[in-house]
């Protein structure tokens, strides 16, 4: 996430969100307390913008919001706020390295289609070259 211009004890404007964000803040409003409202304009410091970026990352990589509504909520409803959130990180992690897991299988099955189809083209039709052996067949 790259940082803000702002100080932790100088705060930003609602508009500013969005940019280090990539985020509308209405998009966050329900996952964690906000700043007041100061002349009809929300403000946010730096550790704001950082907390906001921050779940927005955990919800691009498939936190669900109930899970980040209790990892914000954690410091008001339980007695180890430190070691829930842990426990919400530790299975989101496994829940992301899972799904990577599935997605290098599901890359390695396209890899050898793609190659089945190179050798196609550049072999004869009644041999199908693949990485791990050789495929004979007739039309």
């Amino acid at each position: 996430m790259r940082q803000t211009s702002c100080s932790a004890s100088r705060r930003s404007r609602r508009g500013s969100v969005r940019r280090p964000t990539r985020c509308a803040t209405s998009n966050v409003r329900g996952s964690c307390r906000l700043p007041g409202v100061t002349a009809g304009r929300r403000q946010y410091t730096a550790a704001d913008v950082e907390l906001i970026g921050m779940l927005v990352h955990l919800r691009e990589t498939g936190m669900p919001l109930a899970d980040i509504a209790r990892f914000t909520g954690a410091d008001d409803t339980v007695a180890d706020p430190v070691g829930f959130r842990l426990a919400l990180l530790t299975a989101h992690h496994r829940r992301v390295r899972d799904r990577r897991e599935e997605l290098d299988r599901a890359l390695d099955v396209i890899a050898r289609k793609i190659a089945d189809y190179n050798d196609r083209i550049a072999s004869s039709p009644e041999l199908l070259r693949r990485p791990d052996c050789t495929i004979a067949f007739s039309s």
